[in-house]
């Protein structure tokens, strides 16, 4: 779906350019990095690695009050269920000006919940995950470690530097 964050409202959730139906309650979108501390003993800070963007994790709400308004989730969520056999359902489209802003769009849907009605309304909360095609592993050239005299690798990873006085020298 081709809008801005401000197209909409803030009340309407789309998924693969259906309209959910109802309101929405909540949308938290949380985006962020894989950060790695690690604090050693006797040293005075941390070592901090980064591991790359972690996907969005996106909790939505949305409330219905009509009998007509479940009818229409029931034929939304069979096309997003997350029981579909045959593993990981496809990725779906999602809007929500929250989402549009963190630019998330495609989505996996992990799971929802659907909670007893209270006074004459139903919750239905998503759980949804942003979605990445599978990502390329990374190549490594990892050469292979010098043998010492023995054929066994040196312990310490050292590589000895070729003396040059010793260059072309005949030992036997």
């Amino acid at each position: 779906m081709s809008m801005n964050w401000l197209d909409g409202s803030f009340d309407q959730f789309f998924v693969d350019d259906n309209l959910m139906p109802g309101r929405v309650r909540k949308c938290d979108c949380l985006v962020g990095r894989d950060i790695e501390r690690v604090k050693e003993d006797g040293v005075d800070t941390p070592e901090t690695k980064d591991n790359g963007y972690e996907g969005a994790v996106i909790d939505v709400e949305i409330e219905l009050w009509r009998a007509e308004q479940a009818a229409t989730l029931g034929t939304i969520l069979a096309g997003i269920s997350p029981r579909q056999a045959g593993g990981l359902a496809s990725p779906h489209s999602i809007f929500h000006p929250i989402t549009n802003v963190a630019n998330v769009v495609r989505v996996y849907f992990e799971s929802y919940k659907l909670s007893m009605p209270q006074k004459g309304r139903m919750i239905v909360a998503f759980k949804i995950f942003e979605w990445f095609p599978e990502g390329q592993k990374k190549k490594t050239n990892q050469s292979k470690k010098p043998k010492d005299d023995d054929g066994g690798a040196f312990e310490d990873g050292f590589v000895p530097e070729p003396d040059p006085a010793n260059v072309g020298a005949d030992f036997s």
